[in-house]
């Protein structure tokens, strides 16, 4: 905690969407339901987002990694976060990845990401891990 108690000086998340409904303070489209791909729960949505707040002192560098695969091959992973926009091209359709992405928290700390597809069609989402900071 900062000196004022109110502001962790980190965040170490891991969720995973693999129970109808829970997803676990991210929000978006679309629901958590059975997989056609292995039977598994996994969250089919357009575009999922979090505001985590002032979770950090100030700047840091933070990983959001997110295991998925799209519907069609060759989809182009996108997060937008703070004004700031990052492209993974290439996305399988056929099996999970993990795509890393280097993000900030602004100068007070505050986080806040939405992950997408280029063509907006559903994301099959295992899960999603938020670190920072880290080195």
């Amino acid at each position: 905690m900062n000196k004022s108690g109110n502001t962790p000086l980190f965040i170490d998340e891991f969720s995973k969407f693999d129970t109808p409904g829970q997803t676990w303070s991210w929000t978006g489209e679309g629901e958590i339901q059975i997989d056609d791909f292995d039977g598994n729960y996994r969250w089919l949505s357009n575009s999922v987002a979090r505001d985590f707040g002032k979770v950090l002192n100030g700047s840091a560098k933070v990983y959001l990694t997110v295991r998925l695969r799209g519907r069609l091959p060759n989809e182009t992973l996108v997060a937008v976060h703070h004004g700031n926009t990052w492209r993974i091209p290439g996305i399988s359709n056929s099996q999970f990845g993990s795509y890393r992405f280097e993000l900030m928290s602004t100068d007070d700390g505050e986080l806040s990401v939405s992950v997408h597809f280029e063509t907006r069609q559903h994301m099959v989402i295992e899960s999603i891990m938020t670190k920072g900071p880290v080195p």
